[in-house]
C-alpha cells in the first residue's frame, strides 16, 4: 500500500478522532445563562424571572449586600449554591426568606452558613476554570414571593450564585461569550483564555473542519 495512502488513513483517523472529543465536549458542556450582578443602592434588588431555570450571577459585594428576587407561582423544586473565586474569602453566606402576603413579618425559609461549608474547588464547564463550592440549599418551595441575599460580616467579598437546575440558554450567543469572557477576568484569568471553552473552540473547530474539507473537495476536483 502506498505511503501516501497510510498517511492519509492517519489523519483522516485522528480527525476522526479529535471531532468525537469534541463534540462530546460540547454536548457535555453546561447551557444557562450568565449575568453580572450590580446593586448601586441597598434598596435595589436583581429579579429573577424564572427561578427554575438554571442561571448564573457572578459580583462583588461593595459594601452593599445582594438581594435577588422571585415569585414561585406553583409549588416548584428549588437549587442554589453559593460560590467564590479559587482565591476568595470563604465567608460568603445567604438567607432565603418568604415575603408576607400582606402586612406581617417575613419568614425564614433557610440560611446557607459559609463557616460551614467545606468550599471544594471544582472546575467550571462553561470557562474550564477553577472555582470553590459553598453552601447549597435545595427544596420544594410553595407558591410566593421570595427572598435570597448574599452576605458577608463587611460585604465586600466576590461570590458567584447558581440559581434552578433546568439547563437552558436564552442569552444569544454574542452576549454569551461576552459574559463568559468576563466571568473569567473575575475569576482571575485572561479573557484570551476563553478560546478554552467548549463554547469557543468547538464551533470554531467545526467552521475549520467545513473549510478543510471544502478544500479537499475543490482539491480533489481539481486532481479529476
Amino acid at each position: 500500500m502506498p505511503k501516501n495512502i497510510l498517511s492519509h488513513k492517519y489523519v483522516y483517523g485522528v480527525v476522526a478522532l479529535v471531532t468525537i472529543l469534541v463534540l462530546i465536549a460540547w454536548i457535555r458542556a453546561d447551557s444557562f445563562d450568565v449575568h453580572r450582578a450590580t446593586l448601586k443602592r441597598q434598596t435595589d434588588t436583581i429579579e429573577v424571572s424564572k427561578p427554575s431555570r438554571m442561571q448564573l450571577f457572578y459580583g462583588e459585594l461593595e459594601y452593599l449586600p445582594h438581594t435577588y428576587t422571585f415569585t414561585i407561582h406553583e409549588a416548584t423544586q428549588f437549587h442554589t449554591r453559593i460560590m467564590i473565586p479559587e482565591d476568595g474569602t470563604q465567608t460568603v453566606s445567604g438567607i432565603l426568606v418568604r415575603e408576607p402576603e400582606g402586612k406581617g413579618r417575613v419568614t425564614e425559609i433557610a440560611r446557607l452558613h459559609g463557616y460551614e461549608a467545606s468550599w471544594d474547588s471544582a472546575r467550571l464547564r462553561l470557562t474550564g476554570d477553577e472555582y470553590r463550592e459553598g453552601p447549597a440549599f435545595d427544596t420544594e418551595l410553595a407558591p410566593g414571593r421570595y427572598r435570597l441575599e448574599v452576605h458577608t460580616a463587611d460585604n465586600t467579598e466576590p461570590y458567584m450564585l447558581t440559581i434552578g437546575t433546568d439547563a437552558e440558554r436564552t442569552m444569544e450567543y454574542a452576549a454569551f461569550i461576552g459574559e463568559l469572557i468576563s466571568l473569567k477576568k473575575f475569576l482571575g484569568e485572561s479573557g484570551a483564555t476563553i478560546i478554552f471553552s467548549p463554547y469557543v473552540y468547538a464551533p470554531l473547530y467545526f467552521v475549520l473542519l467545513i473549510v478543510w474539507g471544502a478544500y479537499l473537495w475543490y482539491r480533489s476536483r481539481r486532481v479529476a
